[in-house]
């Protein structure tokens, strides 16, 4: 499947489907790439909370939280993955 396609005008459009034709072992590797590499900066990040730069750390952490749960998306897909956190179950008020 083709990342760019032939547009109805002429131009180039993007193919909306290439992220969901992964294969499994294909999920896996960026699963585990985007988790390896958001343990990286949750790891560096308190490197930088150790030498008291605040403004490093935030942005580093945060960064490592984006990751950590993007990398989910790659398992279960985003609208099961929002499904999932909205549930009743996960909402206490």
């Amino acid at each position: 499947m083709p990342l760019f396609e032939q547009g109805s005008a002429g131009g180039l459009t993007e193919n909306p489907c290439t992220c969901l034709s992964l294969s499994w072992e294909n999920r896996m590797y960026c699963f585990i790439g985007c988790f390896a590499t958001a343990l990286i900066l949750g790891s560096l990040s308190l490197f930088f909370l150790s030498l008291a730069q605040i403004v490093s750390f935030s942005i580093l952490y945060t960064f490592s939280n984006i990751l950590a749960l993007s990398s989910s998306l790659f398992l279960v897909g985003p609208m099961r993955q929002l499904k999932m956190m909205t549930a009743k179950s996960n909402i206490n008020l």
